[in-house]
């Protein structure tokens, strides 16, 4: 993609890319980091990408660097005791330690899946290089782990 494609591709796409993130978040500061986030991202992958491709790219990107950033801030929002009373906080520690100690039990294999995806955000691709697995293994393997998973947190939501 040479540099003017990629002027007439934001010129192009902007707006949507805007308009989309906005009607997902509905927060306008949140928007307009992820659309330079993605703008900043597809200008530094610029030779990797068919200009054709671009815009389908820019809103996967977008969408991903979105959704990274809202668990981060649940992360962080979910232990801010300030705003908890104690009974909570209590809760939210037994929890943890539930899950913890269900994590524990998930084979090796599964336990590090659910680690490297839906903790450290890393992509099915990267997960799969790192544990020698093909893409479709590690989402196969994710589904199934997380199916375990969720039948047994299904007491926690009470």
């Amino acid at each position: 993609m040479t540099t003017i494609e990629y002027n007439k591709c934001v010129n192009k796409v902007e707006g949507k890319l805007f308009g989309y993130i906005q009607k997902k978040t509905n927060d306008i500061e949140l928007t307009k980091d992820v659309t330079q986030e993605a703008f900043t991202r597809l200008w530094i992958n610029k030779d990797n990408i068919e200009t054709l491709k671009a815009s389908s790219w820019l809103f996967t990107t977008a969408y991903n660097h979105m959704v990274n950033i809202i668990k981060k801030q649940k992360i962080f929002i979910s232990g801010d005791i300030n705003e908890k009373g104690e009974e909570d906080v209590d809760n939210d520690i037994g929890r943890n330690k539930i899950i913890i100690s269900e994590l524990k039990k998930l084979k090796q294999r599964d336990r590090r899946l659910i680690i490297l995806r839906d903790i450290h955000g890393f992509t099915y691709e990267e997960i799969g290089t790192k544990m020698g697995l093909n893409e479709t293994q590690v989402k196969v393997y994710l589904f199934r782990v997380r199916k375990i998973l969720k039948e047994k947190f299904k007491h926690l939501n009470r």
